[in-house]
């Protein structure tokens, strides 16, 4: 269902839009239950513009969502979509937040314009690892049904803000923008297995603290023929502080590190247009931030 309606004429309007829905299961695990792998997702969008001057335009959106699964889509093979070997189901859950607010202010020859965003992501899931170690409860002193579950997921919040000046649009002349950047990541991992007795059987829990900082410029030139020249260059500064803390049969080894990195990556690029189509060749260099190795 959704709905768009201005709520001041010619200045604010307003979108909503909710949504349900239902994937039948059709995955049977005996005694634990029929179509257990049933998904139910539902979720919100609201849009929400205005523009109280002539040069002040305000763009904000709003997403919500919510999925969840009764167990994984996995069944034995060799059955007519069954699960045979699995002590207890493996539910799946998995929750997002995501805002957007973008502001643009016309200025003579150019525009300011300002972008800010938030995520938000927070997943859970469990896993059956009976059939793998359930066999071996009599080594490790246990009840022959004790039942092995990892029970893991993850958190994960990164916000962005930018703000950047664009010339403004024109058929023939210089081009050019300018700007910074800024995000910060927090995203943990974990995955515990407790185990009587034994306590925390084996997981892991990571933890990344990540920020990224960032200068860019272009340049560029239109001319009557359709030709267009464009240069820029960005230098943007990450740094990370990863921690993961890994479990054995108990014991546990902490590993930490940090990551940082300055790179600059330029681009070029020229093009012509007609009326029908257009022709361009680019050069750029790019960079991806890897992850720590431990």
């Amino acid at each position: 269902a959704g709905i768009s309606v201005p709520l001041v004429k010619d200045v604010v309007a307003l979108g909503l839009t909710a949504y349900r829905t239902e994937q039948a299961g059709v995955i049977d695990a005996g005694a634990l239950g029929k179509d257990v792998d049933k998904v139910v997702t539902s979720g919100a969008r609201l849009a929400l513009f205005a523009q109280p001057t002539s040069r002040l335009s305000v763009s904000g959106r709003l997403y919500l969502q919510d999925l969840k699964q009764d167990s994984t889509s996995v069944y034995d093979v060799g059955t007519d979509l069954q699960i045979g070997s699995k002590a207890v189901l493996e539910p799946q859950s998995d929750k997002l937040k995501a805002a957007n607010l973008s502001l643009t202010y016309k200025m003579p020859g150019f525009d300011i314009v300002s972008a800010t965003s938030y995520f938000d992501k927070t997943a859970r899931y469990n896993s059956d690892l009976t059939g793998s170690f359930g066999p071996f409860n009599s080594s490790f002193g246990l009840p022959a049904d004790t039942k092995w579950v990892l029970f893991g997921g993850f958190d994960s919040k990164v916000a962005a803000q930018e703000l950047r000046l664009v010339s403004s649009e024109v058929k023939t002349g210089l081009t050019w923008s300018a700007g910074v950047f800024w995000s910060n990541e927090k995203t943990k991992n974990f995955g515990d297995t407790p185990v009587p007795f034994l306590g925390n059987a084996f997981g892991s829990n990571t933890a990344v603290d990540r920020t990224h900082t960032a200068l860019f410029g272009e340049l560029g030139y239109k001319f009557a023929n359709g030709m267009a020249v464009n240069a820029g260059v960005r230098r943007t500064r990450y740094e990370s502080d990863d921690q993961v803390n890994l479990t054995q049969f108990g014991a546990t080894t902490v590993n930490n590190a940090v990551i940082k990195e300055t790179p600059i990556t330029p681009h070029a690029s020229l093009s012509w247009s007609d009326t029908r189509s257009t022709y361009y060749v680019q050069a750029s260099k790019g960079f991806r931030l890897g992850k720590t190795n431990f």
